[in-house]
């Protein structure tokens, strides 16, 4: 797990997962692949949802 992540309640991230920097992981997902920096992943299995890049900037 890398710098500035949300990792939201009764979430699953299973184990080896890389989950980038400044993501979002919505609550009650469960994570099974890599998450890149500046995304938003939510559901079971979690799903890309959209970038956090602009919510960044701003």
């Amino acid at each position: 797990m890398e710098d500035n992540v949300y990792i939201g309640c009764n979430c699953t991230i299973y184990p080896g997962i890389r989950i980038g920097h400044h993501s979002i992981v919505a609550p009650n997902s469960a994570v099974t692949k890599d998450i890149p920096p500046y995304s938003m992943f939510g559901g079971v299995p979690a799903k890309f949802i959209k970038s956090t890049y602009e919510m960044i900037e701003n």
